[in-house]
Order: structure tokens, then C-alpha cells, then sequence
């Protein structure tokens, strides 16, 4: 009887351990993200507890998997994982999916970021600031010790604004990708006493030998670039986080003394008249395609197995949006092009790519943040992803090409006129001084704006106050732009030779901001450092400067109206005494300009209660009633104006606009009568 009982227990136990096993995986592919090509597959590889955390990720010769687990981003008080970041070594020898062994090969790390093997087969590790390697020269799977590479000097201790991505090119040059710092100053130092500095520019990408010598900027104006790698035809591609206030996030081409368009000592906007995002701004460069919200990874579609109509297409992961986008792209001209846009795959809300890596065999491998949260929470996975039946692709050797992407520029002086952004910016870059002096010289605007670009970079500022004074408005705010960027106060007095000619908006603002750069205290206090972080720095334009221009006949109308237009809104009334009779016998752009502000100033204002006894109801209520004059206390009216209304108590303030003769003509009438 016993054994009849425990026979019937153990099959019992059995059965649950089964329909356990059942659930459990029936959970996981229900939890899995889905793919949006059936004839790939995605399937579990490692999960908390034995992965958490995982952050970057690189696969050597043998297909071995090294993942990044992070410990030290923002752990909680009662984080009961280990004290440091540490690298874990996955094996599938057998290619099943499931791996034989997991080990730790290094640790002592402090808020690692990415990962890349040298051509050689040497593991390199970027940390928010400093770079190591991670030698193992006996291949027993355990790291020799972290050798420190790189360093970054900086007050900054935000880990995704600092040193973000690293890659390598088959010439062993070492390629990392550094954020913005939070405008903070920074240096980053190699062993052989090469460096590179800044304060207040945008992040940027500089290269390097495998030992840290020879560092030097290969481009900038970035916000936070994540993550970098090379595409199979040589071209550095990378991901970057948008500014606070300006999008999209970015896919961007990364060509040598490239600026691609944000500088962070003019805040997070991204709308300065210094700053650009999409390559707007003369000198800057176009973003290949936009991104969703937080890009970390990416890689070339031809180092996976997947089927051939991939070959022209890279992945990138989209942390914030639980997805993977594939952007399908054409080359042209130097650089590629956005073809196509789709979702390769999609997650629910506990799914948080990171970072993507392809093994020999073309298994595309991916880490998973899962949670939203950013301090460390235990949890993590990593995905296998590949064709469900063999489709004869062999995925290429990463640094199987030849060598790093170059722009073949032939003509110089016809390619720096073509509207291929990345050819003419090739074309600027090979200019010889003859042929700088011809381009000033051309009838073409297009040719003397490259000849500004050119002798920019040669820091030749002998020509300058020619280019202010020229007769495309497009070339006088490239001037503008390079003269405020200079921060050489003598140049002030010339910022007015831009003034002249043919004006457009841009370029108005552009000389504000130069006026704003280089006539108050900014340069000297950049220069001096006088604020940790370099946004802070107090920029003032005195009112007196745009005052002055919209009084001045000697302007044209034109250049007045957009002065008129820029008047602070706390000067107008000061100044409505000369205001006003520009809006009644002025013609033209002067006059609708005098009119908009006078507008301004006669514009219903709220006057709202002090009372701190009034309920916030209460409040809204009188203070709509004093601003619309006519009572609520019984309810708000059915019309207004012969309108009718859709106003109610507990909604903002409405904005009542009367025609602009109502608002300017009696204010222009008192004001011509003003002393």
C-alpha cells in the first residue's frame, strides 16, 4: 500500500513538473517579442538569474558570446547584486541555442557601456570614462587583467552622456563615440601624452591605435551617440539620442572633420541659430534617417544569415519603443540614403534592446534591458535570432573589406557645388589654396559658400569680412555663424557689413547671435570657464543693438521689420512713442511689423487674483471675468461677439483676438500724440 502511494505521489510530482514546464515555456512565447518576417525566428538563449542587466555585447572567432552585465549604473541601496559591472562568457558549441557553459571573464568594471574586438582578437571595453582592453593570451576564458587604454577627464558623472560606443576598423584604428557631457569640460588623454579636448561642443567621435596613442577627433556635433559600427562597405554608421526639445533621434553617416550639427553650450533645444539637426545650417551634415526614441545598437544586415533581400538593410534597436527598426538603404554619392523604413521586431513593455551582434554561423544574438527602470534591477535576457531554414548566405567577415570607406572626389571645384551633401563636403575638404582663391572669386553662390567652408577650416579669417558683406544671404550667415563661433571679439565691429544687401530670417538671426557671442561678457566668460557647465553661461544681447537697427533709415525695410519684429515684448511699450507712428504712416514690411507688436501690447491681459483664500476654481473663474468683462458668476454665456462659446470655468484662460485695427489704432493714435 505504501508503494502504491509513493508511486502514485512520484507520478503526481511528475505530471506538475510537466505541466510546470508547459506554462512556463508557454509563458515565455507568449512574452517573447515577435518577428514581422516569418522566415526568421527568435528564440530564448539566457535569462536572469544567470544574465541581468546586459548592456553590450561582442562575439570573438569561435562564436563565443561576451554580454556586459551592468551592476553600477544607478544600483538601489538594497541592490544585492555584485558591487562591479562584469563581462560574461556564454559557449554554444553545438549551435542548439542553449548554452554549455557561462563563466565570468572579467569584473572590477565600473559603469561599462559597450564592447568590440580588435582585428587582432583583442577584447576592448568602453566605461563612461575610460577605455580598457581585456587580454586573455592564453584563451583560458578568463581576462589576463583590465589594461587602461583611454581616459576621460571631466566633472561629469552622467554615465550615458560621457564615453558611449566602440568599434574598430580592419586597420586596427580604435573608434569611440562620446557624448555631450552635459556641456561640462572634458580631455580625453592617451599613454602617449595625445589629446583632444573640449567644452560646450557636442559629443563627438575620435579614433585611436589599439594602445591609446595618437588620439585624434574625427567628428562632432553629436548629442549622445550610443553606439558605432562599421558597415560592410567601410562606411561608420552610428545611433544618437535627440536633445531634450528637438528630433528625431538619428541614424547618422560619420565621415573625418564631419560636424553633424549640435553644440551643447547653447542648451538642449537644438534651435539656436548655431545649431543644426538635420544639416540645415551651412557646414553641417544630413542624419541618414530617423530613429524611435533611445537607438542604442545597430549592425549590417550582411554579417547575418538572413535571407539575401537583407543585404542592403541595418538593424538598430529602439530601447524606449520596445522595437528593432530595419532601415533599407541605397548608396549615392559618398554616403546611403533611406529606401525604406519597417518594424523588424516588437515587444511589450518588458522588452528593452540594447545591444546586437552576429556570430560566423549568422545567428543575430541580442541583449534585453526588459524593465523600464534605469537603476539595476535584476533582470535581463538575451535573444538568438536567425533563418528558420538554410538560405546558402554566408555572412561576411567583418573586417573582411578593405579598407575604410573614402569619398572619391575627381573635380573639386565642380563637386562643391552639387547638392550631395557628403560629396561636396569631400570636395571642401580637398580644396588647395588656388583653388580657395578661385572659388571666392566664382558668380556662383553655391562655389563662394564652399570657399567660406574651406578657408574656415584652414582657420583663415583674412577673407572674412568679405564674405559678410556678400550678396547671398546664405553665405553671410555661414560668415556669421564661423565669426560667432570664434569668440574673437575684435570682430564685432564687422558683424554689421552683413546687414547690407539681400537679408533673409536665418541669417538675421544669425547676426543677433553673433551680436550675443562677442559684444557682452559670453567670451570672456567661456574662455575663463566661469560656469561648470558651459550652458549655463549668460548670454545678453543688449535691446539697444535691435532698437537701434529698426530706428535706423539707412537699414532697408526689410532689415528694419525684422529688427522691429525682434523687439523684447517688455520694450515695446517703452518704445510705442516711435512705435506707433510706423504703424500709421510707414508702408509696407515696417509697417505690418510696427502693427504686430503694437498688437502685442494692446492684447487682453489677465489680471489675476492675489488673494491666496480664492480655490483655484475660484480663481480661473474671476480671472477670465476681469479679462473677458462680462460676469460668470451665473454661468459663462452662450455667445460672445455673436459667437457662440465653448468656454468652460475650470479651463485655461481663452485668448481673445480682435482684428488688428482694433488692437493698434487707438494705441498708434495716443502714441503719435506722445512727447
Amino acid at each position: 500500500m505504501k508503494a502504491r502511494r509513493m508511486i502514485h505521489l512520484l507520478c503526481l510530482c511528475l505530471l506538475f513538473s510537466i505541466l510546470l514546464k508547459s506554462a512556463v515555456e508557454d509563458l515565455a512565447a507568449a512574452t517573447a517579442p515577435v518577428l514581422h518576417d516569418e522566415r526568421l525566428e527568435i528564440t530564448l538563449f539566457a535569462e536572469d538569474p544567470d544574465l541581468v542587466t546586459p548592456i553590450g555585447m561582442a562575439i570573438d572567432a569561435e562564436d563565443r558570446i561576451f554580454v556586459l552585465e551592468s551592476h553600477t549604473h544607478h544600483p538601489p541601496k538594497d541592490y544585492a547584486g555584485p558591487k562591479s559591472d562584469r563581462v560574461l562568457l556564454f559557449v554554444d558549441a553545438d549551435n542548439d541555442g542553449v548554452p554549455e557553459r557561462r563563466s565570468v571573464f572579467a569584473d572590477g568594471i565600473h559603469q561599462g557601456m559597450n564592447l568590440a574586438f580588435s582585428p587582432k582578437g583583442t577584447l576592448y571595453l568602453v566605461c563612461a570614462r575610460e577605455v580598457l582592453a581585456l587580454p586573455d593570451e592564453n584563451q583560458d576564458g578568463v581576462c589576463d587583467g583590465l589594461k587602461k587604454i583611454l581616459t576621460l577627464d571631466t566633472t561629469q558623472r552622467y554615465a550615458h552622456n560621457s564615453l558611449l560606443g566602440i568599434t574598430f576598423d580592419r586597420d586596427s584604428w580604435l573608434y569611440v563615440a562620446r557624448g555631450n557631457t552635459g556641456s561640462d569640460a572634458w580631455a580625453v588623454r592617451g599613454p602617449d601624452g595625445s589629446e583632444i579636448s573640449g567644452y560646450g561642443d557636442g559629443g563627438n567621435v575620435f579614433r585611436c591605435r589599439p594602445d591609446g596613442t595618437r588620439v585624434s577627433e574625427m567628428a562632432t556635433g553629436f548629442w549622445n551617440p550610443f553606439n558605432l559600427k562599421f558597415d560592410m562597405d567601410g562606411r561608420l554608421l552610428l545611433v544618437d539620442n535627440d536633445p531634450d526639445a528637438r528630433g528625431p533621434n538619428r541614424l547618422v553617416h560619420v565621415v573625418p572633420e564631419g560636424d553633424y550639427g549640435y553644440k551643447s553650450v547653447y542648451g538642449g533645444g537644438g534651435n539656436h541659430p548655431f545649431q543644426s539637426w538635420d544639416g540645415s545650417l551651412p557646414g553641417t551634415l544630413p542624419y541618414v534617417a530617423g530613429t524611435g526614441e533611445a537607438p542604442c545598437d545597430l549592425i549590417d544586415c550582411r554579417r547575418t544569415g538572413f535571407p539575401e533581400d537583407y543585404h542592403a538593410s541595418v538593424l538598430a534597436t529602439i530601447w524606449n519603443e520596445h522595437t528593432i527598426e530595419r532601415f533599407e538603404l541605397r548608396a549615392a554619392h559618398g554616403t546611403v540614403h533611406l529606401k525604406d523604413k519597417s518594424v523588424f521586431l516588437s515587444g511589450g513593455k518588458e522588452f528593452r534592446p540594447v545591444a546586437l551582434e552576429a556570430d560566423s554561423r549568422g545567428n543575430l544574438f541580442l541583449t534585453d534591458w526588459v524593465l523600464v527602470d534605469y537603476p539595476n534591477h535584476g533582470r535581463g535576457r538575451l535573444w538568438r535570432i536567425r533563418s528558420k531554414e538554410d538560405f546558402k548566405v554566408k555572412p561576411r567577415d567583418y573586417f573582411g573589406y578593405a579598407e575604410v570607406a573614402a569619398i572619391d572626389v575627381e573635380k573639386p571645384l565642380e563637386d562643391i557645388a552639387t547638392d550631395a551633401a557628403f560629396l561636396r563636403h569631400a570636395a571642401i575638404g580637398s580644396l588647395s589654396p588656388d583653388e580657395r582663391r578661385i572659388a571666392r572669386q566664382s558668380n556662383e553662390s553655391s562655389v563662394r559658400l564652399a570657399a567660406l567652408l574651406a578657408d574656415q577650416r584652414a582657420r583663415d579669417v583674412a577673407h572674412l569680412k568679405g564674405y559678410l558683406s556678400d550678396s547671398s544671404p546664405l553665405v553671410k550667415r555661414a560668415a556669421l555663424v564661423w565669426a560667432g563661433l570664434g569668440l574673437d571679439t575684435a570682430l564685432q565691429p564687422l558683424l554689421v557689413e552683413s546687414l547690407s544687401g539681400e537679408i533673409d530670417t536665418p541669417m538675421f538671426e544669425a547676426y543677433l547671435a553673433a551680436e550675443e557671442n562677442l559684444s557682452g561678457r559670453f567670451a570672456s566668460d567661456y574662455r575663463a570657464r566661469n560656469e561648470t557647465q558651459a550652458k549655463k553661461l549668460k548670454r545678453r544681447l543688449d535691446s539697444k543693438v535691435i532698437i537701434g537697427i529698426a530706428r535706423d533709415k539707412r537699414f532697408s525695410d526689410e532689415v528694419r521689420a525684422l529688427a522691429l519684429d525682434k523687439i523684447p515684448a517688455g520694450e515695446v511699450e517703452k518704445e510705442r512713442h516711435w512705435i506707433g507712428p510706423l504703424a500709421l504712416s510707414a508702408a509696407g514690411e515696417v509697417q505690418l511689423a510696427a502693427i504686430r507688436q503694437l498688437g502685442v501690447l494692446a492684447e487682453p491681459k489677465p489680471v489675476w487674483p492675489r488673494s491666496h483664500r480664492q480655490s483655484p476654481k475660484k480663481a480661473r473663474r474671476t480671472a477670465y471675468a476681469q479679462t473677458a468683462s462680462f460676469p460668470v458668476s451665473s454661468g459663462r454665456p452662450k455667445t460672445w461677439n455673436g459667437a457662440p462659446t465653448k468656454i468652460s470655468p475650470n479651463g485655461p484662460r481663452p485668448k481673445i483676438s480682435l482684428p488688428p485695427f482694433i488692437h493698434c489704432a487707438p494705441i498708434a493714435a495716443r502714441a503719435s500724440a506722445a512727447p
